[in-house]
């Protein structure tokens, strides 16, 4: 090529002389490799850590395959991992690869944009990093019909960050690690999203896993975080098996079949969750010792399952709008504490074939069932507050049941039902209607149900309780304890409290033991032995005295004999 002289004439000198410019001739394949070797010249310049190389020449950085020309070379990640060492940093060029990586060096490896990998061999890890600190960043793996996308064998240290995995078996494969982070990754279309095995202190933090089958699985690892994550439309969402001591926190499961699933694991924690229309939301099955705490819960057939489990505590807790809240089967020493469970279409707690368990300061309130214990033995249930459900409290085949202090409020067909239970104590039930009827306490024997009652009028006596409707079975009978305050019937010609019976026609009293609890308080026990409305009254004028048929047939008699005396009066003055 003729070079050209009339380019760029320097001043001072003649017109004829001139600088001459050679130009060059570059391959496409050299200027690519200029290219590359300015880029990692750069950014070791603007390193921050001296220690931190952008590595491998840009010669050894290159392959000798090309697609388009076996004469031209392409960029080998491989071969940059081939040619650091420990501690450097191996940044990769934006591009589609067809690799499959084994780093075996402890350096960083991080894509510089829109880095696509795909496996050379599916039937083998796409990247496979087999030592300590390694940090892995922002690469795409596609490998719909691979077997793991990214696998960590027997590593300390590493770091897995902002890359997105596409298909395969396992998106993350964490196999005899320890102390590794995996951090938002997008993992999606696998058989198993993130899954740890025989794994100590492994942290699992801000992913989004979806339509997978399994989301994020622990299988013998301990000491586990995992936090923050997203788990989307999988069969499982956790699956935590043979795994103890993990902290599963904060992480939003939603439309799985099971949101959490512990499985024969101790001393996990599950705290401020949100587990939102999974058919399970949260599932324990052969458990001990796990916490869960401050979850939310929505949606679903059950909210929270306790299954074959022990020593299991549930405080904190919302669940609403699933068939059942929360139930508990065939399980030892469970408590349930402080939960606000509400609008099931069945139970908001259900208790069966379970042993010891304690159901206390919970609010349960438009559900079918509050609070149901059957075919369980000795559960103390205390200080519930039970309102407009259908069935408050309900016991069926159940021994040794202790009510306590428990609080019932509208609800609709009975605020306590038992049916075939045996040594039952019920203390200081407060049921609230109308009006304030006050704390009953009773022993039962059959079956039994009470609730509130709407007021009967006319109100002829002071009322020391409200009116409440007992039903009994056939030969059985309460032995019932109504306390009351005592100022109620100061002022009154008669001291002593009586228990009225409404028959439907008229009143009967039902006589009882009185006696003063305390200065301020007095209880009276009554022996029951009939089904109906009774309320507790003290006064001059007793509901005995003046039934309402009675009152109104005297009041009729007392008009019609006046007119007749002044009648008789009026006719004798005119005589």
């Amino acid at each position: 090529m003729k070079p050209r002289r009339d380019l760029f004439p320097k001043k001072g000198r003649p017109d004829e002389e001139h600088y001459v410019y050679k130009t060059f001739l570059i391959s496409a394949n050299s200027l690519e490799k200029l290219v590359y070797t300015m880029f990692l010249m750069l950014a070791f310049f603007t390193s921050q850590n001296a220690n931190n190389l952008f590595l491998a020449s840009a010669e050894n950085a290159y392959s000798d395959v090309s697609s388009k020309n076996s004469a031209e070379k392409l960029f080998s990640i491989q071969r940059a991992i081939n040619s650091a060492v420990d501690g450097d940093t191996i940044y990769v060029p934006p591009g589609v690869y067809t690799e499959n990586l084994k780093i075996n060096k402890s350096v960083k490896l991080i894509a510089n944009g829109t880095v696509e990998l795909n496996p050379v061999n599916p039937g083998d890890n796409v990247i496979e990093i087999l030592k300590d600190n390694v940090i892995l960043t922002g690469f795409t793996v596609v490998n719909p019909r691979g077997i793991c996308g990214i696998c960590v064998k027997g590593s300390v240290g590493y770091k897995i960050i902002r890359n997105k995995i596409l298909g395969g078996n396992y998106g993350l494969l964490i196999n005899s690690s320890r102390r590794g982070l995996i951090e938002e990754n997008d993992v999606k279309e696998c058989l198993f999203g993130i899954y740890l095995q025989e794994s100590l202190e492994n942290t699992v933090a801000r992913n989004n896993i979806e339509t997978s089958k399994f989301g994020i699985i622990l299988s013998l690892c301990f000491n586990s975080t995992v936090a923050e994550n997203r788990v989307v439309n999988c069969t499982y969402g956790l699956y935590n098996h043979i795994s103890d001591r993990s902290n599963t926190m904060r992480n939003i499961f939603q439309n799985n079949i099971i949101g959490i699933t512990v499985a024969r694991s101790r001393a996990n924690k599950i705290l401020v969750n949100e587990a939102l229309n999974n058919f399970y939301g949260m599932h324990l099955d052969y458990a001990q010792g796990n916490i869960i705490h401050g979850n939310i819960v929505i949606g679903g057939l059950i909210g929270i399952k306790i299954q074959n489990s022990q020593n299991i505590t549930l405080t904190n807790n919302v669940a609403r709008f699933s068939t059942n809240n929360v139930a508990i089967e065939s399980s030892v020493n469970i408590t349930v504490s402080r939960n606000t469970l509400e609008y099931a279409k069945g139970h908001g707690v259900t208790v069966y074939e379970t042993l010891n368990s304690i159901l206390s300061m919970n609010t349960v309130s438009f559900c079918r069932v509050g609070i149901s214990v059957e075919n369980s033995r000795s559960a103390t249930i205390g200080n519930n507050s039970l309102k407009q459900n259908s069935y408050g409290l309900f016991l069926f085949r159940s021994s040794e049941v202790r009510l306590l202090s428990n609080k019932c409020d509208n609800n609709t067909v009975a605020d306590f039902y038992s049916e075939g239970a045996e040594d039952i104590i019920v203390k200081n039930l407060e049921i609230n209607a109308y009006s304030n009827i006050g704390e009953v306490s009773f022993t039962y024997h059959g079956d039994v149900s009470i609730k509130w009652s709407g007021p009967i009028e006319p109100r002829t006596v002071r009322l020391l309780s409200g009116f409440f409707n007992i039903t009994l079975s056939s030969g059985g009978w309460m032995m019932v304890n109504v306390t009351y305050d005592l100022k109620d019937i100061q002022d009154t010609q008669k001291e002593e409290p009586v228990l009225y019976k409404w028959t439907g026609v008229d009143w009967k009293t039902v006589r009882g033991s009185v006696k003063e609890e305390s200065p301020l308080k007095g209880s009276a026990s009554f022996l029951l032995t009939e089904t109906g409305i009774y309320v507790l009254g003290a006064g001059e004028k007793t509901v005995e005295s003046f039934p309402p048929v009675i009152g109104i047939i005297a009041v009729i008699i007392l008009i019609i004999s006046s007119y007749v005396v002044l009648k008789i009066l009026k006719d004798r003055k005119s005589a």
